[in-house]
Formats: structure tokens, C-alpha cells, sequence
């Protein structure tokens, strides 16, 4: 399966920049970005005039999980193959030259 690679990461930087974490306090949970420090700055849930329950997110944010949880199946099966594949896995983040060039 081929990726948007170039869509991911739009999607990541439109995105509310991460990583986020989930901030709990007397049984409301929220969803936070911590560079912003902001609490439920990702998702949070509130209740509105009319008395329903309402999730607020952003756009963005929304757009990002929902690619990130259909992509991820085959993201992990691609990674697992090419980890497979490989004869000397690279230790750095990114895959440099001389990692490259000593697992041929």
C-alpha cells in the first residue's frame, strides 16, 4: 500500500503540535498539547445551553486522528517488512548514508 507521505505530514502541521497527553481531574478527561501547556487544548468535552454533552476539536486535530488510526495498520505491517528485508537495522533515527551503505 502506498502512503500520502506528503498528506501525513500536512495533516501533522495543520495539527496541534504534540506530543499530547491525556490530563484527568475529578473524572473529566482531556486531551492537552504540552507545548501549549493548555489544558483540553485538543479535545475536551462540555456541556452545552440546550444540555448535551458536546466534544469540542479542532478541525485539524479531528482530520489527524482519523488518518492516523487508518493508516497505522498498514504503516506497522510496511515497518514490520522492511524490518524483516533488512540485513543490519540503522540505530539512528534516521536512517543515515553509512548504515545504508554497511547493510548492503
Amino acid at each position: 500500500m502506498k502512503h500520502d507521505i506528503e498528506e501525513m505530514r500536512l495533516l501533522l502541521k495543520e495539527a496541534t503540535p504534540g506530543p499530547w497527553r491525556w490530563w484527568t481531574s475529578n473524572s473529566h478527561h482531556r486531551l492537552s498539547s504540552d507545548p501549549s501547556g493548555k489544558d483540553g487544548d485538543v479535545i475536551h468535552a462540555y456541556r452545552a445551553k440546550d444540555g448535551l454533552c458536546v466534544i469540542a476539536v479542532k478541525e485539524a486535530d479531528a482530520a489527524l486522528i482519523v488518518a492516523a488510526v487508518n493508516e497505522l495498520p498498514a504503516l506497522l505491517d510496511e515497518l514490520e517488512a522492511l524490518r524483516k528485508t533488512s540485513r543490519k537495522p540503522c540505530p539512528c533515527p534516521e536512517p543515515c548514508p553509512k548504515c545504508v551503505e554497511e547493510s548492503r
